[in-house]
């Protein structure tokens, strides 16, 4: 730990740098830029953007950045944010399918409930 008399130099010039690499670190997590950091004690960052949706709600997206995250490789977290993507697509897709096995199904048992009903209104 730190000396608390010690004096730190913090120039404009470090915070601005602190910021550009949170922002790549943000958009190599999430694809999109960041607009609002929170620090915390610990020194970590949160990052989120907002965005209206149009059921008049707020949709928020956001990221905790730890400092070691921002001298990590941007193509390491990258890689990482894209398997998390192919899991998620894969997981959409696999209930998609499910989705619509079950829409068919139930529309198939329709059919088949209403060609009994007519079958028996003409027998």
């Amino acid at each position: 730990m730190s000396n608390p008399k010690e004096k730190v130099e913090i120039t404009s010039e470090l915070l601005k740098s602190i910021r550009e690499r949170l922002e790549q670190v943000f958009i190599a997590k999430t694809g999109t830029k960041l607009e609002v950091i929170s620090m915390y004690e610990d020194g970590s960052f949160y990052c989120y953007k907002t965005w209206a949706v149009s059921y008049g709600g707020t949709e928020i997206e956001g990221k905790h950045i730890k400092a070691e995250d921002l001298s990590a490789d941007l193509d390491d977290i990258i890689k990482v944010r894209k398997a998390e993507e192919e899991v998620k697509r894969q997981e959409n897709e696999k209930r998609q399918k499910q989705n619509n096995d079950t829409r068919i199904r139930i529309e198939k048992e329709k059919r088949k409930a209403e060609y009994y009903k007519l079958k028996s209104e003409f027998e």
